[in-house]
C-alpha cells in the first residue's frame, strides 16, 4: 500500500514537471514577469571576420550581410571624421532578414527584473543588429543610425570594459536623451520629410520640448530638430565641437553654452523662432482653419500609416498601430459606420513593426486585400465586405511584401515583394492563386500600380538599366529612385524610364483613370505631380510609328505643409484623402473641394538618351581576374574537394566591388579566408555589486518565528556570461552578510547560486544549483538552517505575452540547533528532504513607461507541490494568483493595483505571515498574534505589502491582499526641461491603500485564533474571547526616488486593526508594490 502511495506521488510530480520558475510567493510580492521571445525557427549562424569587425548572418540574411560589408568601411571612415576619433573596439554586427526574425532572437529579450534595485558595472562588447526593411535606402538609414549611436556611446563612456562601478541611469551624466537619439537620427538622414512633419506639428502646438522626456518619438524629433537647426544656423562644422564639449563635460547645457556663446535658454528661444519663421506659423487659430473635414482621429496612442479609398462605394480603409498592436478598419463615409476588419500583434514597446499590414481596396469597394505576418509566416488576406468573410492564403515564396495595389477590374493585384534579399515586381491573381514574376534582379523595385486601363505597370526603382533581365548578380543600383513603366499588355522586357532628375527621388502614389499621381522628394520637402500618358507619332516610314509621351503638372490644393505621402485622390468626386499629424495625433482628413486643374498646361517630360537598351548585352562586364597568393596557414579547399570528404562549406567567397558603368557589382572573387562558422563562446556581459537581499529560490522552512529571508544589509555579487546571441546564459550569484555568531563561521548567512539558461529554441530550459544559509532566532532558540538544492525548469511561450513554466526540484534542509542551554545541547542535527514541482501561467501585456511606472495588465497563476521524502512523509500543494493592473491617467501619472491570493490545500501546509513591506530595513515581527497549533506547517513565507503593520498582523494557510496606489513623478510631470539630478527626476509621491487577510479554514470568520485567546497556567488553561477582525487595512502616503542607483521607498501608513489605528514608517528598497 505504501509503495502504491509513493508511486502516486511520483506520477503526480512527473506530470507537473513535464508540463526557471519563480511563481509562488517565496518572499513578499516578488514575482518574475516579462515578455517572451518566441523562437519559431532557429538560425544557423556564420560570420565574416575582419580586423576591426565581425558581421554575423544566416542563410536568409546573407545579402544584408554582404551589403553591410560593402557599407561598413566607408561608414566608419565617415564617422571617424565626424567625431574626430578612431574607434578601437571590435564591432559585432548581427544581420537579420526582417524585424520578425529579429523578434525571434534573444538579443531582443525584454524580460523585466523588477527587483534589481542596484547599480551595475556595464560590460558592453558593442553588439549591433540590423534587419531588412525591403529596400537598401531604409537599411542605410537604419545602419547609419545605430553606428552613430555606438560612436556617441563610445565617446561618453570610453572603453566599454569600465573599471569603476557606475549606475546605469547616471552613465551619461547630464547628457539629455535627445542629445543621443536626435544626433544619431540626424547623422543618419539629414534631410527627412517625415521629421519635418513632426517638427512642424511640435513647434505649432509647443509640445516638442516638454513631451520629449515622456515620449520616445517626440524625444527623437526634438533632438533631430536641434541638430538640424545648429547645422543650418551655425554650420555643420560646429557639430563636432559641440559633441566634443558635451562629451568631455557630460553636460548638454554646459557644452552648448561654451560652444555657442549664449545661454541654453536663449538658444532654445532662437531654435523655436527659427522654425516658426521657417514653417511660417502665425497662430494656432490660423493653422486650425486648415484642418477641415477630419473623419478619423486616432487619439494620443494610435498612429495611422495606410489608407485606401474607393469612390464607388464611398468607403475608406485605414490601419492603426499602437506599440505593436495593429487593426484594420473600414469606414463608410455616408453612414459613418466603422467596421474593425482585422486586428493582431501585441502591445510591446520594443521594435514596433509598422511595415505591415499593407492594405488596398479594390476600385468597386467590395473587397479589401491586406498583407500580414504571423509566426514567421506571410499571408495575403482578402476580406469580402458583403459576406464579412476573410480568405487567407499563405505566400511561402516571399520573404516580405512591401506594397500592394489592385488593378482597375479588381481581379489582379500588383505587388512589390522581397525574395532572397531582392525586391521585385509580381502580379498576383487571387482567384487562381497564381503569382506572375515581372522583374528578377538585385535592383530595388517598389510602389507598383496599374495605369492606363491596366495596360502598363508604373513603379519606382533604383535600377540603372532599362531592360528586364533575370539575374542573380548583386548590383547595387543608384542612390535615387526613379519612375519606370512596364508594358504589361505586351510583356515587353524593355522598360520606359519616365523621370530623370538626378537630385530628386520619385515614388508612385495612385492611379487616376489613365493618369497617375507620384510624389517627388526634393531636399526635405515633397511635391506631388500628376502624369498623363499619351501615344504620339514617333516617325513615319512605310507605316506610322508611335511612342509613349509623358506630361506632368504639379497637383494643386494639397497642403504641402504635410509631407506624408499617404494620400488618395478621387478625381471623379473632387476629394482628397490624406493622413496628417495634428497636435501629436494622427488623423485622416478628406478635403471635399479638391480639384485637379486640368486647364493648366502640362509639361512634357523630356526623354534622354542616358539609358540604352541592353537587352542583347551581357550585363556582366569584362573584369580582369585578380590573382592572390596562397596562404598555407589560411588555405580553404574548393567545394568539390570538400564534398569528396563529406564536408559542407556553403560559401568560400567574399564580396568584392567591381564597376560596371555607373553601377557597382558585388562579386565573389576571392577565396573566403574571412568566413567562419559560429561556435558558442561565452563573454562576460554583466557584473553587479549591490547591497540587497538575495533572490529567494524557495520557501523558507517553518521555524515558528519571523521570516528571516531578509537578513539585513548584505553584499551580493552577480556575474553573468553570455554567448554572442544570448541563447545561453551562465550566471553565478554569491551573497555574504559579515556577522559573528559563536560556533559558526564569520559568514553564516551566505548564499550561492549557479544557473545555466538554454534559450536556443521554443522551449527554454534552466539548470540551477544553490546553497543558502540562514541564521534564525526564535525566542531563546537559535537555529542555523542550511539548504542545498537543484532545479530543472522548462518554459514554453505561446506568444510574446503568454507562457507556461514548469519546474522540478530537489532540496535538502539541514537544521542545526545551537546549544544555548542544557535542553538544546541534547538536540541532534535534523535533515529534511523534499521533491518539489511547480507549474505557472504568466500573462504580461504591460509596458514600462518610466522607472517604477508601467501601463497595462499582467498576472500569474500557479500551483506548487512538495513531497516529503523522509519517513514522516507528507504532501503539500499550494495554489496562488498575483494580478497587477496599471492605468495611465495622464502622461506619466499612474494608478497601480494589485490583487494577490494564496492557499495551502493539503495537510502539510504553508503559513503566510501578513504584514510589512518587501526589503524593509528593520522588519519587526508581531508576537501577539499566535500561530495555530492545530496546523501541520512545513514552510513559511511573508505576504506584503501590508503597510502600517509589523510582520504577522495575521497568519494562516490562506491569504488575500489588495493594494492600490497612485504613482506621480511630480517633477517630471510639470518640468519642461531635462532633469539632471536622479533624486529629483525619479521623485514620486504615492498615496496608497492596502487591505488584506490571512486565515486558517475555509473562510476568514472561521479562524478560531481570531476569536479566542488561550492562556496556559500551571494548573489551568483559560480561553478568552478575542474577537479580532479577520480583515486589516491601511492607508497613507509614500515617496519614491533613486539614490546612488538604489530605488528608495519611504511609506507613512496608518494601519487599522479592529478599529485600532497603528502608525508606522517603513523604509525599504524595492520596485513596484
Amino acid at each position: 500500500m505504501k509503495q502504491k502511495k509513493y508511486l502516486f506521488y511520483f506520477t503526480f510530480f512527473l506530470i507537473l514537471s513535464n508540463l526557471s520558475v519563480r511563481a509562488q510567493f517565496y518572499y513578499g510580492n516578488q514575482q518574475q514577469y516579462g515578455k517572451s521571445v518566441v523562437v519559431y525557427k532557429g538560425f544557423e549562424w556564420n560570420f565574416y571576420r575582419y580586423d576591426p569587425y565581425d558581421v554575423y548572418y544566416y542563410i536568409k540574411s546573407k545579402k544584408i550581410a554582404e551589403y553591410i560589408l560593402h557599407s561598413l568601411p566607408r561608414e566608419m571612415k565617415r564617422l571617424d571624421s565626424i567625431f574626430d576619433i578612431e574607434f578601437d573596439q571590435r564591432i559585432k554586427i548581427i544581420c537579420f532578414k526582417s524585424m520578425e526574425d529579429l523578434k525571434q532572437s534573444n538579443l531582443n529579450d525584454n524580460a523585466q527584473d523588477s527587483f534589481d534595485t542596484s547599480g551595475t558595472l556595464s560590460v558592453d562588447y558593442d553588439k549591433l543588429f540590423v534587419y531588412g526593411v525591403g529596400d537598401k535606402k531604409g537599411l542605410d538609414i537604419q545602419f547609419r543610425q545605430i553606428m552613430a549611436r555606438m560612436y556617441i556611446t563610445y565617446l561618453l563612456n570610453g572603453n566599454k570594459l569600465m573599471t569603476n562601478i557606475k549606475n546605469t541611469d547616471d552613465a551619461f551624466g547630464k547628457i539629455t536623451p535627445w542629445f543621443i537619439d536626435g544626433l544619431s537620427a540626424f547623422i543618419a538622414n539629414r534631410d527627412s520629410p517625415d521629421f519635418n512633419d513632426k517638427i512642424r506639428d511640435g513647434i505649432k502646438y509647443d509640445y516638442l520640448q516638454s513631451l520629449s522626456y515622456h515620449n520616445d518619438d517626440v524625444n527623437i524629433s526634438f533632438g533631430y530638430s536641434i541638430w538640424k537647426y545648429v547645422s543650418e544656423k551655425y554650420g555643420h562644422e560646429i557639430i563636432s565641437d559641440l559633441i566634443y564639449l558635451c562629451t568631455i563635460s557630460k553636460d548638454t547645457r554646459k557644452g552648448f553654452e561654451i560652444a555657442l556663446g549664449i545661454t541654453y535658454e536663449n538658444f532654445l528661444k532662437e531654435w523655436r523662432n527659427f522654425y516658426l519663421e521657417k514653417f511660417d506659423i502665425k497662430s494656432i487659430e490660423e493653422e486650425k482653419e486648415k484642418l477641415r473635414d477630419i473623419i478619423v482621429d486616432s487619439g494620443v496612442e494610435d498612429k495611422i500609416f495606410n489608407i485606401s479609398y474607393s469612390s464607388i462605394s464611398n468607403t475608406i480603409a485605414y490601419t492603426t498601430h499602437d506599440r505593436g498592436e495593429y487593426s484594420i478598419n473600414i469606414l463608410d463615409l455616408e453612414t459613418k459606420k466603422k467596421i474593425k476588419t482585422f486586428e493582431g500583434g501585441y502591445k510591446i514597446s520594443r521594435n514596433e513593426d509598422t511595415s505591415f499590414p499593407i492594405i488596398s481596396l479594390n476600385p468597386q469597394g467590395t473587397q479589401l486585400c491586406f498583407y500580414t505576418e504571423r509566426e514567421n509566416m506571410l499571408y495575403i488576406n482578402i476580406y469580402d465586405i458583403e459576406s464579412d468573410e476573410i480568405f487567407q492564403k499563405n505566400i511561402a515564396q516571399f520573404e516580405k511584401i512591401n506594397d500592394i495595389s489592385y488593378n482597375g477590374k479588381g481581379d489582379k493585384i500588383v505587388l512589390s515583394a522581397t525574395v532572397e534579399g531582392y525586391s521585385d515586381i509580381y502580379v498576383y491573381t487571387p482567384s487562381l492563386n497564381v503569382v506572375e514574376k515581372i522583374t528578377k534582379d538585385s535592383y530595388e523595385d517598389h510602389n507598383p500600380i496599374f495605369v492606363n486601363g491596366d495596360k502598363y505597370i508604373v513603379f519606382s526603382s533604383n535600377r540603372l538599366t532599362d531592360t528586364i533581365k533575370f539575374s542573380n548578380e548583386y548590383r547595387l543600383g543608384g542612390d535615387k529612385y526613379k519612375l519606370f513603366l512596364y508594358d504589361y499588355e505586351n510583356k515587353s522586357p524593355v522598360l520606359k524610364k519616365i523621370t530623370h532628375d538626378r537630385d530628386t527621388e520619385d515614388k508612385t502614389l495612385q492611379s487616376i483613370g489613365k493618369d497617375f499621381i507620384y510624389s517627388r522628394v526634393e531636399s526635405d520637402s515633397i511635391i506631388r505631380k500628376r502624369v498623363e500618358i499619351d501615344n504620339v507619332i514617333s516617325h513615319i516610314d512605310t507605316v506610322i510609328h508611335y511612342k509613349l509621351q509623358f506630361k506632368q503638372q504639379n497637383v494643386d490644393h494639397i497642403d504641402n505643409d504635410n509631407t506624408n505621402s499617404t494620400l488618395q485622390i478621387d478625381a471623379k468626386n473632387n476629394t482628397l484623402s490624406q493622413v496628417i499629424i495634428d497636435d501629436n495625433e494622427y488623423k485622416v482628413q478628406i478635403t471635399k473641394d479638391y480639384v485637379i486643374n486640368k486647364n493648366n498646361d502640362l509639361d512634357i517630360i523630356e526623354q534622354t538618351d542616358e539609358e540604352v537598351d541592353t537587352s542583347n548585352e551581357d550585363l556582366s562586364p569584362n573584369v580582369e581576374t585578380k590573382k592572390y597568393p596562397v596562404d598555407i596557414y589560411n588555405y580553404t579547399f574548393e567545394n568539390d574537394v570538400l564534398e569528396s570528404f563529406g564536408i559542407k562549406n556553403y560559401d568560400h567567397k567574399i564580396m568584392v566591388e567591381e564597376k560596371s558603368g555607373n553601377d557597382i557589382i558585388l562579386r565573389s572573387e576571392r577565396h573566403m579566408i574571412n568566413r567562419r562558422f559560429y561556435d558558442i563562446l561565452f563573454f562576460p556581459t554583466g557584473i553587479k555589486l549591490k547591497l540587497d537581499p538575495f533572490e529567494n529560490i524557495d520557501y523558507q522552512i517553518y521555524t515558528g518565528g519571523p521570516v528571516t529571508l531578509r537578513s539585513g544589509s548584505n553584499v551580493l555579487f552577480n556575474i553573468e556570461l553570455k554567448d554572442i546571441f544570448e541563447d545561453y546564459i551562465l550566471s553565478g550569484r554569491f551573497k555574504v552578510q559579515p556577522s559573528w555568531v559563536p560556533g559558526f563561521s564569520i559568514l553564516p548567512n551566505n548564499q550561492v547560486k549557479l544557473q545555466l539558461d538554454d534559450r536556443n529554441g521554443r522551449w527554454n530550459k534552466s539548470y540551477t544549483i544553490y546553497r543558502t544559509g540562514a541564521y534564525n532566532v526564535n525566542d531563546v532558540i537559535h537555529t542555523n538552517i542550511i539548504t542545498k538544492g537543484v532545479k530543472y525548469g522548462l518554459t514554453y511561450p505561446f506568444d510574446p505575452i503568454r507562457k507556461i513554466s514548469m519546474e522540478l526540484g530537489y532540496r535538502n534542509d539541514k537544521l542545526v540547533l545551537l546549544s544555548t542551554e542544557r535542553r538544546t545541547l541534547k538536540e541532534k542535527i535534523k535533515y529534511k528532504n523534499y521533491i518539489s514541482s511547480t507549474v505557472s501561467y504568466v500573462y504580461d501585456n504591460s509596458r514600462k513607461i518610466g522607472l517604477n511606472l508601467e501601463d497595462g495588465l499582467k498576472y500569474k497563476v500557479f500551483i506548487t507541490a512538495n513531497f516529503n521524502m523522509d519517513e514522516s512523509g507528507g504532501f503539500m500543494v499550494n495554489v496562488g494568483l498575483d494580478a497587477r493592473y496599471y492605468h495611465k491617467i495622464h502622461r506619466n501619472l499612474i494608478w497601480a493595483n494589485r490583487l494577490a491570493f494564496g492557499s495551502s490545500l493539503t495537510k502539510l501546509r504553508l503559513i503566510h505571515y501578513l504584514g510589512g513591506t518587501d526589503n524593509e530595513f528593520s522588519p519587526d515581527y508581531n508576537r501577539n498574534i499566535p500561530v495555530s497549533k492545530k496546523e501541520n506547517y512545513a514552510f513559511q513565507t511573508l505576504m506584503t505589502n501590508m503597510r502600517g503593520f509589523k510582520q504577522n498582523v495575521r497568519n494562516g494557510n490562506n491569504v488575500m491582499l489588495f493594494n492600490t496606489e497612485f504613482r506621480w513623478p511630480i517633477f517630471q510631470y510639470f518640468y519642461k526641461s531635462p532633469i539632471s539630478w536622479q533624486i529629483v527626476k525619479h521623485f514620486q509621491i504615492v498615496p496608497f491603500f492596502d487591505i488584506g487577510s490571512a486565515w486558517n479554514g475555509l473562510l476568514p470568520l472561521q479562524d478560531e485564533e481570531l476569536k479566542y485567546e488561550t492562556v496556559k497556567r500551571k494548573l489551568t488553561t483559560i480561553k478568552m474571547n478575542r474577537l479580532l477582525s479577520p480583515i486589516v487595512y491601511a492607508y497613507g502616503i509614500g515617496i519614491r526616488t533613486q539614490i546612488f542607483g538604489y530605488f528608495l521607498r519611504i511609506d507613512y501608513a496608518i494601519g487599522v486593526d479592529t478599529y485600532e489605528e497603528n502608525r508606522r514608517l517603513h523604509f525599504s528598497l524595492n520596485f513596484d508594490f
